[in-house]
């Protein structure tokens, strides 16, 4: 494939592509599929992510194309604009390329079935699933930017911090974490990095604020889609107890003797 590549000058800006990506992506994708991927991340053109119809496949699925800067909990804000749209991942494969002028990127392709029986996944619903990866990400980013602007968390009574897995998903076999503590600054931004961390999917949320008080609720899988096991739920809900205490101080206190 290479040599293909070095004896066309018209292919040189798909060449540049092809340098910057990982080797294992050359083992996977032919030339006629490295040319349209070149184009579609092309077709980022600056916005904080893009997600591009790749491929039609049958009974409604479809292949896309996810492009956005390389960073902690992308995978799962990912997968959840796919839920939250009611599309399945079947399959996917995930790359980090290292362009030149910036800082790594995600070129990340999903094969989805809609979820809904006799729908098809149209151009249209792609773009839905685009604008809601965009507000995740631009929510992130302001989170994280309030957070560093303020170094106390404001003033208010504060909630007792509640963190947990709904006993009733668990008997249905579904983990779902629940937090409910005092809002602040970058919450949800601690909270999901450390569900990155710990090396769970994000496949469902219901993110709530109600006055000063957050209460969220995330349903989480193992990377191969299953429910967590009894010492994968502890560990996460430690996780996310520490995270929640270092971002707000008091209030995870002991009971009382």
């Amino acid at each position: 494939m290479q040599a293909s590549l070095e004896n066309d000058p018209g292919l040189a800006d798909i060449d540049h592509f092809l340098r910057s990506m990982p080797s294992p992506y050359l083992h996977v994708f032919d030339l006629s599929d490295v040319s349209l991927h070149a184009q579609l991340v092309s077709a980022r053109a600056g916005r904080i992510a893009h997600v591009a119809l790749w491929r039609v496949l049958p009974a409604g699925g479809a292949a896309v194309c996810v492009i956005a800067d390389d960073r902690p909990g992308l995978l799962s804000h990912v997968t959840t604009a796919f839920a939250a749209h009611q599309l399945d991942v079947m399959s996917a494969q995930i790359f980090c390329r290292s362009p030149i002028d910036r800082v790594e990127e995600a070129v990340d392709f999903f094969w989805l079935r809609p979820l809904q029986r006799g729908r098809a996944i149209r151009a249209e619903d792609v773009e839905l699933v685009a604008d809601t990866l965009r507000e995740y990400l631009l929510d992130e980013e302001r989170e994280r930017d309030s957070l560093k602007r303020s170094s106390t968390i404001p003033a208010g009574p504060v909630a007792g911090t509640r963190i947990y897995f709904d006993v009733k998903a668990l008997h249905r076999g579904e983990s779902v974490l629940i937090v409910e503590t005092r809002d602040a600054p970058g919450l949800l931004f601690a909270i999901t990095s450390e569900l990155y961390r710990q090396a769970v999917e994000i496949v469902a949320s219901d993110v709530r604020t109600h006055g000063q008080i957050a209460l969220d609720r995330f349903t989480l899988t193992d990377q191969e889609g299953r429910a967590l096991s009894g010492s994968r739920l502890a560990e996460v809900q430690q996780g996310v107890r520490n995270a929640v205490r270092e971002l707000v101080p008091g209030s995870l206190k002991r009971p009382r003797a």
